[in-house]
């Protein structure tokens, strides 16, 4: 990401949005006002965001915006969670082989062990 702008630094929250007003969303057209909110907040005329294909239809994960870190944004959750299953297989075969002896490391364990609680949401 040398030319790139960098991410928003983390950590990083799952939010649920109200309206501008503080109210709960409970239309569409809300959506919309509080989407629009957000927007207005920057000059840029572009949005990024997260998408996944399902019978031949692009669908929308997530919005990560129009700011200035907004595709720096999308693309670092596209790459988290694109290898999110490898990382979480490799932290647990490591972890796996330090408890039976195939593997020295504690620092390592420690950690891989952490990595695993935290991506498995624990």
């Amino acid at each position: 990401m040398s030319e790139e702008t960098k991410r928003t630094p983390g950590p990083w929250v799952a939010t649920r949005f109200l309206k501008p007003d503080g109210t709960e969303i409970k239309t569409v057209g809300d959506v919309v006002e509080v989407l629009s909110a957000s927007a207005t907040k920057s000059e840029n005329a572009f949005l990024y965001g997260v998408t996944t294909e399902r019978e031949n239809d692009h669908l929308v994960v997530c919005y990560t915006g129009n700011g200035p870190t907004s595709r720096a944004n999308a693309s670092f959750i596209v790459r988290a969670c694109n290898c999110h299953d490898e990382l979480l297989a490799a932290c647990k075969e490591f972890v796996r082989k330090v408890e039976c002896g195939e593997a020295r490391s504690k620092r390592s364990y420690a950690q891989m062990k952490a990595a695993i609680l935290k991506a498995e949401g624990e």
